[in-house]
């Protein structure tokens, strides 16, 4: 101690040198490590935080192309049904073929439109209508999310019934047999 003292004579107090000094600069005080682990650490998230966010959004846009091709395709079979149909109906019916004829043709630049669309096109243009049209807007967007729920719920049952999902029995069957087992002379549940 007194060596050190004696060689830190006539230096600053920023100049000084042995142990304190390097506890002081915080080379290897406890507190500095784990910091240092912490920032290499979340650097290492961050990096690969991003590159999950790359993959996440590649995959997306890979399945929004297969998506919009498939749509493309049933909108283009749907049209055609619908000219077939309207090729059929008696000749007192032509006016409504001629509907039915401009139906097709706007379902066709649908299906156009949706071949040539992009992620962030199609964004846009959905925010565009949105702003345009919010009424209809928000109408079409409740009408296909009842429409999505009633195919998830049909989905969902085997064979169509009123299937009662396993966690209510469960949950349902200790109270059942509470009541169902009697209650005992003096009417009070066991």
């Amino acid at each position: 101690m007194a060596e050190n003292i004696q060689g830190n004579q006539g230096k600053g107090p920023g100049q000084a040198t042995g142990q304190a000094s390097g506890q002081a600069s915080g080379g290897g005080s406890p507190i500095s490590q784990p910091l240092e682990r912490t920032k290499q650490t979340a650097e290492r998230l961050r990096g690969e935080a991003v590159v999950k966010a790359e993959q996440v959004t590649e995959q997306a846009s890979k399945t929004f192309e297969e998506g919009k091709h498939r749509l493309a395709e049933r909108l283009r079979r749907f049209g055609g049904s619908m000219q077939a149909a309207s090729e059929k109906l008696p000749a007192e019916d032509r006016a409504f073929a001629g509907y039915v004829g401009k139906a097709r043709s706007r379902i066709e630049q649908a299906a156009t439109y949706v071949e040539g669309a992009s992620v962030d096109g199609a964004i846009r243009d959905v925010e565009r209508f949105a702003r345009r049209e919010p009424a209809l807007f928000f109408g079409s967007a409740f009408a296909l999310g009842v429409a999505a729920a009633r195919f998830l719920r049909s989905s969902r049952q085997p064979g169509g019934g009123n299937v009662e999902p396993e966690w209510r029995a469960v949950v349902r069957a200790p109270q059942e047999d509470l009541f169902l087992s009697g209650t005992g002379s003096e009417g009070r549940i066991p």
